[in-house]
């Protein structure tokens, strides 16, 4: 409960109160040994970081996670924490750091098809091909998670959507509202499991 409580304060742009409560939460699941509970709070806490701007020790965090939820064997929490460490490494200028993460979350989607985290892998490739000037396919990846977004009805947090608005900004920016709106519109008519492997096809000619 302390985690959706700390969504809730993000969304209210409170996030130093978010932090407090994440930290709460990292707290007793240590004191427990409750280590689901670990990975979830931890993550929980490094998107109050990124959302303040302090990749470091979101990074940590991520890092963190990551280690403990393939311990778990839980791939899905795994793929949300990669996707993250993606978001990470382009907020620092590093994309070429962003495509293995990327690429593993991508596998993971065209075998399983989790509605979660297709959605999520199309938010950070659109962020992706933002940050290497890729301004049609951002828009085209835009189009796609907005669709599947309307389709699932799931909502990205305060930090998500903070990387991915400022992306579309610039995207819209450099193409213009028509072109945007052109590409946009066919990420929305396409067929989400099929641009979701061709997400994996473009990620493979630049890695």
């Amino acid at each position: 409960m302390l985690n959706v409580f700390a969504l809730a304060l993000m969304g209210l742009g409170d996030s130093a109160g978010a932090a407090r409560q994440c930290e709460r939460t990292l707290e007793i699941a240590r004191e427990t040994g409750d280590e689901r509970r670990i990975v979830m709070a931890s993550n929980a806490l490094a998107q109050t970081r990124r959302l303040e701007g302090d990749l470091a020790r979101a990074e940590a965090l991520y890092l963190d996670a990551l280690v403990l939820s393939r311990k778990l064997g839980n791939r899905e929490t795994e793929c949300i924490v990669l996707l993250n460490l993606a978001m990470v490494a382009i907020a620092r200028g590093s994309d070429a750091s962003a495509v293995e993460p990327l690429r593993q979350v991508i596998a993971f989607v065209a075998e399983t098809g989790t509605p979660q985290v297709m959605q999520s892998a199309f938010e950070v490739a659109a962020g992706l091909a933002a940050s290497r000037g890729e301004w049609e396919h951002a828009a085209r990846l835009f189009g796609a998670a907005e669709r599947h977004m309307e389709k699932t009805d799931y909502r990205r947090d305060p930090a998500d959507e903070a990387f991915l608005s400022s992306w579309i900004a610039k995207s819209r920016a450099a193409l213009g509202d028509a072109r945007f709106a052109a590409a946009e519109a066919a990420g929305r008519s396409c067929e989400l499991a099929a641009e979701a492997i061709a997400i994996g096809r473009w990620l493979a000619t630049r890695a």
